[in-house]
């Protein structure tokens, strides 16, 4: 045998090996999309029966929704990557506040950073709008989680620092050392 074929052997099976690893990732991502994408779904339905409660006819049904606004966060964190599930978590949230109360607080601490992770600017907007209306409604009792938040929403929503920029008494230095 050659060294040459031989090379050319292992150069094959590599190749190949790198296809199908490549066709099986591409199989995973669909199936994670699509996963995605029926979780986005359940949530926005479960959203849309929500708005059918006011807080004082969900009394009966909070411990229902309270469960299903905990499998809606666990849900994201499985798919974090998903714009669509995490804008109808958002949702979801957003009707939370008005069938679950001051009830929805603890929720909001955990899913503010997770509805965050690979944000845009449009969706951090949403999410500074649920914290608002969150405000509104509470008032003092949402201080703590205001508290709890700011460092989060701020160090998301800050510009990165530019490079530092060469002043002008940097710029009239002499460029070649004097001995």
């Amino acid at each position: 045998r050659s060294p040459s074929r031989g090379l050319g052997d292992v150069y094959k099976r590599q190749g190949g090996s790198a296809c199908a690893r490549s066709a099986a990732a591409d199989a995973d991502a669909d199936a994670e999309a699509s996963g995605a994408a029926a979780a986005a779904h359940i949530v926005s339905a479960l959203g849309t029966l929500s708005k059918g409660f006011t807080h004082a006819s969900a009394a009966g049904m909070r411990p229902v929704f309270a469960s299903t606004l905990e499998a809606a966060l666990q849900t994201a964190g499985v798919f974090p990557r998903s714009a669509e599930l995490r804008s109808r978590v958002l949702m979801l949230l957003h009707r939370m506040v008005e069938c679950l109360g001051e009830g929805v607080l603890p929720y909001l601490q955990s899913a503010t950073p997770q509805l965050l992770h690979g944000a845009q600017p449009a969706e951090m907007h949403e999410v500074v709008t649920l914290i608002n209306q969150v405000v509104a409604k509470f008032k003092d009792a949402c201080a703590p989680l205001l508290t709890a938040l700011t460092p989060t929403v701020s160090r998301r929503a800050a510009p990165r620092r530019a490079a530092p920029r060469l002043s002008l008494i940097h710029m009239t230095l002499p460029t070649k050392r004097i001995v």
